[in-house]
């Protein structure tokens, strides 16, 4: 489980607090990397409440969100997808959210995604996430 503290400091730095449930403990390193994108993005947005599931298929949002205005689904996308999945994801989430956030740390992987969705009519609210302090993400050399 990821709990958001939120931010500390001067310096703004984001505070989280991972607890170990399992199979959490036992997540690879680029599953980890998947969750503190969705808690950053999670406390960006400051939702009223929200969940992020550690599991389900590849059709599961990354974050459930509740807003005043509705329900938000959010998508981390780390750029690992093909096309279709990719389409697949833009449909669902679409249809079952009043919001879709889409998010990544890339902005071309971003930008290419906000044009697929431009191009299948498919609303969404696109999210950068900038490593903080130039980390590479798990598997950089």
């Amino acid at each position: 489980m990821v709990e958001v503290n939120g931010e500390k400091g001067r310096g703004k730095r984001l505070q989280l607090s991972l607890y170990a449930l399992p199979p959490f403990h036992t997540l690879p390193d680029t599953a980890l990397y998947h969750a503190f994108l969705a808690g950053q993005a999670v406390a960006l947005l400051k939702p009223q409440a929200w969940e992020i599931p550690f599991h389900g298929g590849l059709l599961i949002p990354d974050a459930y969100m509740v807003f005043p205005w509705g329900l938000g689904y959010l998508e981390v996308d780390t750029g690992h997808y093909a096309k279709k999945v990719v389409l697949e994801k833009l449909h669902r989430f679409s249809r079952e959210a009043d919001t879709l956030y889409w998010a990544s740390p890339s902005r071309s992987r971003l930008f290419w995604v906000e044009k697929l969705a431009q191009a299948w009519r498919t609303p969404l609210i696109p999210l950068w996430l900038p490593l903080p302090g130039g980390c590479p993400p798990p598997g950089a050399p």
